[in-house]
Parts: C-alpha cells; structure tokens; sequence
C-alpha cells in the first residue's frame, strides 16, 4: 500500500500570494491603500476564515467612500504624476531591498524570506527603523555587502531600483589594492610582547582597518544606500499630494464597527442622561466588577445632587 499525503498552503503565504498586485501598485488606479487599512485587510483576512470576497468587499467600500467623500476631485495630471513618480520610485526601492535582503548567497538561503507585501506593511506602519533596520538579519546584510567581491558590488549597485542615484564604489588605488597589485609588507615578531605592547599592537591595526581606503569606499557605500532607504522608504501620507490618492482610514469603523466602544463613547459624551450618571459612578469604584449595589448607588445620588445644582446655578445666571 502506498502512503498519501498533502499539506494546507500558510494562510501568509495565501494572503500574500492573492493581493499583492491591489496592495502595492495596482495598475488599474492611482488610488494607494493607507497602513491602518492594510493591517485591518491582513487581520480580517485571518479573522473572517480566509474570506477573499470580504477583502475584495472592503477595497470597493473604501474606494466609493472616498469618491463619494471628496466629489468631483479635480486633480491637476502634475499632481497626480507628481505622487506616482515618487511611488513609482518608493516600489524600486523596496523591490532593491526586498530582493538583497532576502536572496541567496554563495546558493545558501542568508535568512528567512519575508514577502515583499509584509515588507512594504512595516515600512508603512512606520516600523522601518525599529523592525528592519534593527533587525539581526538587516546588520548581517550590511556585514555581508562589506565582504563581497567588487564583481558582486558592481552587480548590486546596478539594480533597476537604485541605478538612478549611480551609487559608486571603488576608486583606481582601491581596485588595484583590492586585485593585489599593491604590495603589503608583513613581518613576524620573534621577541615576547608584553600585554601593553600588544593591546598598542591591536589597537594600531583597528586603526588602519579604520583608514583602510577599501573599507572606506565600502562604508561611504552602505551610508548611500542607507541614506537612499531613509529618504525613499517612508508611509504613503508622508508623499505629495497624498490626501488625493490614499484611502481606507475612514472606512474601518464602517467595516468592522465596535458596538461596545461605540455605546461607550455615546453614554459618556451625553453628560445629561441618566445613564451617563450611573455610568460615571460605577468606573469611579475602582474593582466595579465586585463593588456594593449600596456605594455605587451612594456616589450615583452624590454625582446626581452635583449635577442638579450646576444645572440650576446655570439657569438662573
């Protein structure tokens, strides 16, 4: 008898697999989603059993709210090219950091892959300096990049994403050093060192890795691409006209209302009403959930007698 087997896809990598092209850069719009919206999509997508027509159900309620909201939107074709442009250049960026941050190297994974659909969340979630590049794996990238071949680099730099800022490496003496035309003189110690004398030693040899010209070309480098990342990797809201294109803020208290917050937020702002009052007493126990029927009622006639007599006050003022 032959053995059968099967596995279920990971519900990240169903949902990442299906919408990317409406998350990131949908061609049919230049309409962008906001970050609040994009983590409501991913949780309710996990939420409501993998439901693909409720996502598809929330995309068009946000986009009719926000034509219905802002009518009749005449937004000159610079304003539009102007917040595309920088999209267009966003969407480059992220697919260079996307594509070197999670790739192979040497055909041996560097870390685990992430999709690029959760990279451009965090980033727009504006965890990008706290998340990524703080992450082990980001440090590990950069450690990586200071040890690769100028073959390598040369190839890196030239990726589509990053091409237009002509990042540059190496000059004629680092290539030379780097090819090793330049001669290094070496010499072995064959008299004892005492502590001092090494620990100097050491720190003579950090200090010429520090003026090192190929580890300064690598580092002016990675402060370019990092500088690149800085400037281009920022939330949607941050971009030019972007009140024009973003939506799905507004509509997530729509999609997915919350009735106890919601009657909360009515009882407490209607300071009149009999229930407010009653309300107002029982947070004010403290461990409400275990207090008296008789105190609560106490501190519920007190804030009851304070609001009668301020309305009085009022009226015969």
């Amino acid at each position: 008898m032959y053995t059968r087997s099967f596995s279920f896809a990971v519900p990240d990598e169903v949902f990442d697999a299906l919408v990317p092209d409406v998350m990131l850069s949908p061609k049919f719009t230049d309409f962008r989603l906001e970050p609040e919206f994009l983590k409501f999509l991913r949780s309710s997508f996990f939420r409501d059993n993998f439901s693909v027509p409720f996502m598809k159900k929330c995309i068009r309620f946000a986009i009719f709210q926000h034509i219905f909201t802002n009518p009749v939107q005449n937004v000159k074709k610079e304003i539009g090219g102007s917040f595309i442009n920088e999209v267009e250049t966003y969407m480059g960026v992220l697919d260079f950091l996307h594509t070197n941050l999670y790739s192979f190297y040497d055909k041996v994974p560097v870390r685990n892959s992430l999709h690029i659909l959760q990279l451009h969340e965090n980033i727009q979630t504006g965890r990008f300096l706290c998340d990524i590049r703080g992450s082990d794996g980001y440090k590990n990238w950069m450690q990586l990049l200071k040890n690769m071949s100028n073959e390598d680099i040369s190839n890196l730099i030239q990726h589509q994403g990053i091409a237009a800022y002509r990042v540059q490496l190496l000059s004629k003496f680092q290539n030379q050093l780097m090819e090793g035309n330049v001669p290094i003189s070496r010499k072995l110690c064959e008299t004892r060192t005492s502590s001092l004398h090494l620990k100097s030693k050491v720190e003579e040899i950090i200090l010429a890795q520090q003026c090192n010209p190929h580890a300064l070309a690598r580092q002016k480098m990675l402060s370019e691409i990092e500088n690149i990342f800085r400037s281009v990797l920022r939330p949607f809201s941050s971009f030019s006209y972007s009140s024009h294109f973003l939506l799905g803020g507004k509509s997530i208290k729509s999609l997915a209302p919350n009735i106890v917050h919601d009657i909360e937020t009515v009882l407490v702002l209607q300071p009149v009403d009999m229930l407010n009052i009653a309300v107002q007493a029982l947070v004010k126990q403290g461990k409400w959930k275990t207090v008296e029927l008789s105190k609560w009622c106490e501190t519920f006639i007190a804030e009851l007698s304070l609001r009668v007599c301020k309305f009085i006050k009022v009226l015969f003022i």
